[in-house]
């Protein structure tokens, strides 16, 4: 296939993808914008809680690129019919592991937010979001089922409908029980969390309604999943959820340390760190489009065309991450701005955020190279590398660099370009090897 047809089908398949995922950032650069009126406090302990509630989360997390790895070998297989399968396992399993995670984080989350920050203050604005946000658990579950589903029969676009539907039900339940508008209680950062969970259980009726029509013929529902096929989708969905609970743990634990440091640096990291998952959203988009494209090929029995697809990702990916970049690395003070009032926390993230929009064009060859395994079915190998790049480099040497030494927050995110160096070179290195083609999911 000429490159320029290539770079077509990726785009075709990571448009939607991208703008569901950008939607779904722009989301969270809304929310911080309102919590950011309510001070520095707010801002840190939404920042922590969210890494907490993904910790929390984390099995159902992994059901995306489960359902996703085996729809897509199902249709290059030609069992379209069927292809749904491991949506209606994914449903059931969230349907299940909601619940228990839903009341361990109600009665964990005041007894765990002190020991991620000294100050009480934002112990009291984070502990009420994150319980109001797990209460959701099951339907962000389903979502991720459902996400991982649309992407593997190669109809994003659905996918992304609902989740912009559902981003905007959010915005205004979050203007309106942050600050207490048309008759609602100013409730502050919990309102920002029942807004999250309310939003959740109306995307997952939507999506619930919508396949019962258009996926009715790729087998939704149509068959109770079997034991087998239970234990397949969450042997495949372990190793990305505990991916998801390495990663996000790590960057509790890196929020952490800039509590150490001081409130403000926590507040800005939290920024940072938004605003990075913000610009990375079409390399995310990208990624995924890689993995369907992957697993399509693989299905029919196509192993160098889908190593191909890697690798054309990566360069599509570098070239537009390297653009959306642009802003911070030129603007980074407007960039901040958005988000905090406070003129000194904006001078402390002055450089970081510079970096940062170098940063985004390294991590498209991270996320191209990481969802191409996952695609493949290496979800291991992802974990394993994803662990050791975190908790063997960045993590240590963070803590290093910021409360042994001393250094501040511009120092920290040099070790954070070289720690997305480390992972992209990881990846790329496993994808040249070629083992992954033989794996069977």
């Amino acid at each position: 296939m000429p490159i320029g047809e290539r770079f077509k089908a990726i785009w075709t398949l990571a448009w939607p993808i991208m703008l569901g995922m950008v939607s779904a950032n722009l989301l969270t650069v809304v929310d911080r914008m309102m919590i950011g009126r309510l001070g520095d406090s707010a801002l840190a302990a939404v920042g922590q809680g969210a890494y907490l509630c993904q910790l929390a989360a984390a099995l159902l997390l992994g059901l995306t690129t489960a359902v996703q790895a085996m729809t897509a070998r199902l249709v290059g297989e030609d069992k379209v019919n069927r292809s749904a399968d491991p949506l209606n396992a994914g449903v059931l399993i969230s349907l299940a592991a909601g619940l228990p995670i839903a009341v361990l984080g109600f009665w964990l989350a005041p007894i765990l937010f002190p020991l991620l920050h000294p100050d009480p203050a934002v112990t009291a604005e984070g502990a009420p979001y994150v319980r109001a946000v797990l209460i959701g658990s099951a339907a962000l579950g389903m979502g991720m089922a459902f996400q991982g589903f649309w992407n593997g029969i190669g109809k994003p676009v659905i996918y992304m409908r609902i989740l912009v539907a559902t981003h905007l039900v959010n915005i205004a339940l979050n203007y309106i029980l942050i600050f207490g508008k048309l008759g609602a209680p100013a409730l502050g950062t919990m309102g920002a969390g029942v807004a999250s969970t309310a939003a959740a259980v109306f995307g997952a009726i939507v999506h619930v309604v919508l396949a019962s029509g258009r996926a009715r013929d790729f087998g939704f529902l149509s068959r109770w999943p079997s034991a087998e096929l239970l234990r397949r989708v969450f042997r495949l969905s372990i190793p990305s959820s505990i991916q998801y609970t390495t990663f996000s743990a790590g960057y509790l634990a890196f929020l952490w340390m800039m509590g150490q440091i001081g409130t403000a640096e926590t507040a800005a990291a939290a920024i940072l760190v938004t605003v990075l998952q913000v610009a990375l959203m079409p390399g995310v988009g990208m990624g995924q489009a890689a993995a369907t494209l992957v697993g399509q090929s693989l299905g029919r029995g196509e192993p160098d065309q889908a190593a191909q697809w890697g690798w054309d990702t990566a360069k599509a990916g570098f070239v537009i991450l390297f653009v959306v970049g642009l802003p911070m690395l030129l603007i980074p003070d407007l960039v901040t701005g958005l988000f905090i009032i406070n003129p000194d926390t904006v001078a402390l993230a002055r450089t970081p955020m510079r970096l940062s929009g170098v940063l985004v064009a390294v991590f498209a060859v991270n996320f191209a190279m990481m969802y191409s395994l996952l695609g493949a079915g290496a979800a291991k190998r992802v974990m394993a590398t994803s662990f050791l790049c975190q908790w063997a480099f960045f993590l240590p040497a963070v803590y290093v660099v910021g409360p042994v030494m001393g250094y501040g927050l511009r120092e920290i995110w040099w070790v954070q370009m070289a720690y997305g160096m480390l992972a992209g070179l990881s990846y790329a290195v496993q994808w040249r090897a070629g083992s992954w083609k033989r794996i069977q999911v």
